[in-house]
C-alpha cells in the first residue's frame, strides 16, 4: 500500500515538473520570440567569388532541414572559409517556396545570425587569424550588437574538437548554433539547431568575404578591427591565470623586459638556460610556457601585455604577438637550420608589431632527432643513412639517392617538416648581438607611425618580408589605409 502510494505521488511531481518546464520554454520564446507566418527571404550580396558576402532578410535554420532561406530563388554558394583557394567550402543554404511543414510555428529571432566557417580551430594562431579575427571584422562592419548570433556552418580540418579555441565575442547575449555535437565547448552560449522548432533570423550576414593579413586571401583585415579585439580581450575578467602562474621572472628590475617562450615538443630550444644567463645582467627576462593546460586567449593575452620582446621557436607562440603592446614592441622567430617561413609576418605587418627571423644554418644549431626523422621520413634507413640524412643541405636534396623513388614536391615537404619541427639551439653571442643591433636599435619613438617606420630597412621587418610589406602596409589593399 506504501509503495503503491509513494509511486503515485512520484508520477504526479514528475507530470508537475514536466508541466512547468514546459511552460517556462513556452513563456521564454514566446516573450522573447516572435512568429511571423508571412515569411519570405531576401538578399544582396557584395563582392564576387570566394570573397562574395550575402546580407539576408529572413534566414531559417532547425535540425531536420538544416540552414535555409524560404524563397522560389535559390540561395548562391558562398566560400565560409578564410585560407588558401584549395581549402575553400562553398555553403549554399536549402531553399523552399514556402516554409517546410515542422512540429511547431518558427520563431522569428529580431536579432542577426553571422553565418562563418573555421579552419583548424585546435590550432591557436590558424583559429585566430583564419577563423575568429575574420568574423570579428565581419561583425564590426556590418553592426553586430550583444545580442547578435553566430553560425558555425562548417569547418575545415576538424581533427580535435575538444581543444578548439572558443570563439570569444562581444555578443555576450547571442548564442552561438554549431551544427554538430562534439562541437559543443560552451553549453551555456552554444547550442545546436533545434528539433522540435524551427529559428528564423530577422537579419543574416552569410561569409566573411575570404579576409584574413595572409597572401592566399582576397579580403583584408583593418589594423583598427585588430586593436579593438585586442581592447575587447583586456577587458575580460583574469581567474585561475595557469599561464602567469607558469612564468619565471629574472632580474625584473630592468626596464626592457624580454619574453622567452619555449616549447615542450617539436622546436623545442635546448640551450634556454644559456641564453637566460646570457641576457640577464642587462634585461629583465620572464621565461613563458603556453603549454599548460588552461592557457586560454585571455590568459594567453594577460601574460604578454607588458613585454617588450617576445622570443620563440617558429610556430603559434609568435601569434600572441597581437596581445602585446602596439608600435614599439617586437617579436624574434627562432628557425631551424635550413627552414624560415614568413607566415606570422604577414598578421603582424597588417596589426602593427615588428617582427624579425634569426636563423643558423650551422649544424652547431640543430639537435639530431633519431624519432622524428625517421617517424617523418620512414625510410626504413640504416643508421649510416640516417647520419647522412642529418648532414643533407638543401642543395644536396635533390641528388641524393636517400629519396630515391619519391617525387620532388614529397621530398621537399618530408624534408622540410623535419627542419621545421626538429629541436633547435640558439648561437647566444650572435643572437644577443643581434637582439640590441638590429630589435633594440630599431625601436621606434612614439611618435613615429608604423608605416613610417617600416620605410626603413629593418625598422618594422628583416631584410626577408617584401610580400608583407607590399601586401598589409603599401599595396593598394593594406591594412592602414
Amino acid at each position: 500500500m506504501q509503495r503503491t502510494l509513494f509511486l503515485k505521488r512520484c508520477l504526479v511531481y514528475t507530470l508537475l515538473i514536466s508541466i512547468t518546464l514546459s511552460t517556462l520554454y513556452y513563456i521564454y520564446f514566446n516573450t522573447t520570440i516572435s512568429t511571423d507566418p508571412a515569411l519570405r527571404s531576401t538578399w544582396t550580396c557584395t563582392g564576387e567569388g570566394r570573397h562574395q558576402i550575402c546580407q539576408v532578410n529572413h534566414f531559417c535554420i532547425d535540425r531536420r532541414h538544416g540552414p535555409f532561406v524560404v524563397s522560389s530563388d535559390p540561395f548562391p554558394a558562398i566560400n565560409l572559409i578564410n585560407t588558401g583557394e584549395t581549402e575553400d567550402i562553398w555553403f549554399k543554404a536549402q531553399h523552399y517556396p514556402s516554409l517546410p511543414a515542422s512540429l511547431q510555428p518558427p520563431r522569428f529571432i529580431n536579432s542577426t545570425l553571422f553565418v562563418y566557417g573555421l579552419y583548424s580551430p585546435y590550432h591557436f594562431s590558424h583559429a585566430l587569424y583564419n577563423g575568429l579575427m575574420p568574423l570579428y571584422s565581419t561583425m564590426l562592419e556590418h553592426g553586430a550588437t550583444d545580442d547578435s548570433w553566430t553560425l558555425r556552418a562548417t569547418t575545415y580540418d576538424n581533427a580535435h574538437p575538444d581543444r578548439a579555441l572558443p570563439m570569444l565575442l562581444p555578443n555576450h547575449r547571442g548564442r552561438e548554433l554549431v551544427m554538430e555535437a562534439k562541437d559543443m565547448q560552451d553549453r551555456d552560449r552554444q547550442q545546436l539547431p533545434p528539433t522540435l522548432s524551427t529559428l528564423c533570423f530577422d537579419r543574416a550576414v552569410v561569409g566573411t568575404g575570404n579576409r584574413c593579413s595572409l597572401w592566399y586571401c582576397e579580403g583584408q583585415i583593418h589594423q583598427s578591427h585588430y586593436e579593438a579585439y585586442k581592447r575587447f580581450i583586456e577587458q575580460q575578467p583574469i581567474t585561475n591565470n595557469s599561464c602567469e602562474a607558469a612564468v619565471v621572472n629574472y632580474n625584473s628590475s630592468n626596464k626592457v623586459t624580454i619574453g622567452l617562450l619555449n616549447r615542450r615538443h617539436t622546436r623545442h630550444i635546448t640551450n634556454l638556460p644559456e641564453l637566460i644567463q646570457a641576457l640577464t645582467p642587462k634585461y629583465a627576462v620572464r621565461t613563458i610556457d603556453f603549454d599548460v593546460e588552461g592557457c586560454d586567449l585571455v590568459h594567453t593575452a594577460h601574460v604578454v601585455r607588458d613585454l617588450d620582446v617576445l622570443v620563440a621557436p617558429f610556430g603559434n607562440g609568435l601569434g600572441a604577438g597581437l596581445f602585446m603592446r602596439p608600435q614599439t614592441t617586437a617579436l624574434v622567430s627562432i628557425s631551424a637550420r635550413f627552414y624560415s617561413e614568413s607566415w606570422f609576418k604577414y598578421p603582424m605587418m597588417a596589426i602593427g608589431r615588428r617582427i624579425y627571423d634569426f636563423a643558423c644554418d650551422e649544424a652547431s644549431c640543430e639537435e639530431f632527432d633519431d624519432r622524428l626523422a625517421r617517424a617523418l621520413i620512414d625510410r626504413g634507413w640504416s643508421e649510416q643513412e640516417l647520419q647522412e640524412f642529418f648532414m643533407l643541405r638543401p642543395d644536396e636534396l635533390d641528388r641524393s639517392p636517400l629519396f630515391a623513388g619519391l617525387d620532388a614536391e614529397e621530398r621537399w615537404r618530408r624534408y622540410l617538416q623535419y627542419h621545421k619541427d626538429v629541436a633547435r639551439r640558439i648561437d647566444v653571442p650572435r643572437f644577443v648581438r643581434y637582439l640590441e643591433d638590429v630589435v633594440l636599435a630599431n625601436t621606434p619613438s612614439l611618435n613615429t607611425s608604423f608605416v613610417d617606420q617600416c620605410r626603413r630597412p629593418n625598422g618594422c621587418c628583416d631584410l626577408e618580408c617584401q610580400g608583407a610589406l607590399d601586401r598589409n602596409v603599401f599595396g593598394n589593399q593594406n591594412a592602414w589605409m
